[in-house]
């Protein structure tokens, strides 16, 4: 067989390759900066914040060799971080979950959709209960409000031109269904 004439350029070879950054070695100072940072851009849970560090922990791991132990010992030093910064309160996962959910609430989302994208950012169901609590979004108007603003959000329902309303309307209760809406307050957002 004949082997290809062509050979793979060296990564030495090519100039114009970026090279990455490398990282920085692992401190308790650096960790902490790295959170204070991301705290100061960022309203955080302690579940994303706990992911950041985490990242940092591996990148760092992985370039300078460090074993499970030492990779063990820094994630202790991650979760001592968080109970640290949330007895400061620089974090505070309920008063995240209030602001998030009003946000969610008046952009059109519903109860259930709300409800998952708390779960994604590592808020627990206690803590998503007692929000819709606080806020009222178990009360059927406060979903036909939510219902609303995701019509004239997506211009769909009564927010389509006249002609077509009609044509449309299986189309746009399917919509409100993926949205996580339930089909009593879609039929009555759509009349």
């Amino acid at each position: 067989m004949m082997e290809s004439l062509k050979s793979k350029p060296s990564e030495s070879t090519n100039p114009r390759k970026r090279q990455g950054r490398k990282p920085k070695k692992l401190t308790v100072k650096y960790l902490h900066n790295v959170a204070l940072f991301y705290l100061e851009r960022f309203s955080a849970t302690r579940d994303s914040l706990r992911q950041v560090l985490k990242r940092r922990v591996r990148k760092s791991a992985r370039f300078y060799e460090l074993d499970e132990t030492e990779v063990q010992k820094w994630h202790q030093e991650i979760e001592t971080l968080i109970v640290k910064f949330v007895d400061l309160g620089l974090i505070n996962d309920t008063a995240f979950a209030k602001a998030r959910s009003q946000t969610l609430h008046r952009r059109g989302d519903s109860k259930r959709m709300i409800a998952a994208k708390l779960k994604t950012k590592g808020i627990e169901n206690t803590d998503i209960e007692n929000v819709f609590e606080s806020l009222n979004l178990n009360n059927t108007e406060v979903q036909m409000e939510a219902a609303q603003n995701y019509l004239k959000r997506r211009r769909i329902g009564p927010y389509r031109t006249k002609g077509k309303r009609e044509d449309f309307y299986e189309k746009d209760l399917a919509a409100l269904a993926r949205a996580g809406f339930s089909y009593d307050i879609s039929k009555r957002a759509l009349s």
